[in-house]
């Protein structure tokens, strides 16, 4: 499927019905599955049985055929909004999911519009700290392996905390053993996506029609 300038793959839960809305995440993948081979997308880790949400909400996975999604940033802010107005998208219930570069389109796409999302999970990702005012209301956890030397543990670290510091309602943990992989101990346990399906954003539906925000506010 294509919407823009961006290819992307649907997973609908079981039992699925068209008459009916559903929590809907979107997926961003990490740097290892860019390019525009979108079967490479489908077998990302991410996709495996053992996943929760698989079975409890529609995904959308877009694939990033750029260096990093930052190069069609606007492009995803589109999708992201296109998405959130599907009619079988529960728009209380709209969230998103990242893993390294992933993470770090998480952690920007939660600044950029925050009025779309109920929650998110951001893994071994990072971010723009000073800006974390805007996304204060949307409740957050993220992962880090201790040993990751490719994204250093200390940019969640950053990122949690100043949005602590303004008044949010973030999380980390922290997995000792882990090096940068540490998306393979979120995908196969189910207490994270548990969490992220309870959380909801009922004043989300309100707010959803409001001004999308200019790209320019974020220089």
């Amino acid at each position: 499927m294509q919407f823009d300038n961006i290819r992307y793959i649907v997973s609908k839960p079981l039992g699925f019905k068209e008459t009916e809305r559903y929590p809907t995440v979107i997926f961003m993948h990490g740097a290892g599955t860019r390019g525009d081979n979108i079967e490479k997308l489908s077998k990302n880790p991410f996709f495996k049985d053992h996943n929760i949400l698989l079975k409890e909400a529609i995904i959308y996975a877009p694939l990033c055929s750029e260096d990093t999604w930052f190069d069609i940033f606007e492009s995803v802010r589109r999708f992201a909004r296109f998405v959130s107005e599907n009619k079988n998208t529960d728009k209380s219930r709209l969230y998103l999911v990242g893993a390294s570069m992933g993470a770090y389109a998480v952690w920007q796409m939660l600044r950029a519009d925050p009025e779309l999302y109920a929650a998110a999970i951001p893994i071994c990702g990072g971010g723009i700290y000073w800006g974390t005012e805007r996304m204060k209301s949307i409740p957050v956890w993220a992962f880090h392996g201790k040993l990751d030397d490719i994204v250093l543990c200390e940019e969640s670290i950053k990122m949690t905390d100043a949005i602590n510091r303004a008044g949010g309602s973030a999380k980390l943990t922290i997995l000792d053993e882990y090096g940068h992989s540490s998306w393979t101990y979120v995908y196969s346990n189910p207490e994270p996506f548990k969490w992220l399906l309870e959380c909801t954003k009922e004043d989300v539906v309100s707010k959803i029609e409001e001004k999308f925000v200019s790209s320019e506010e974020f220089g």
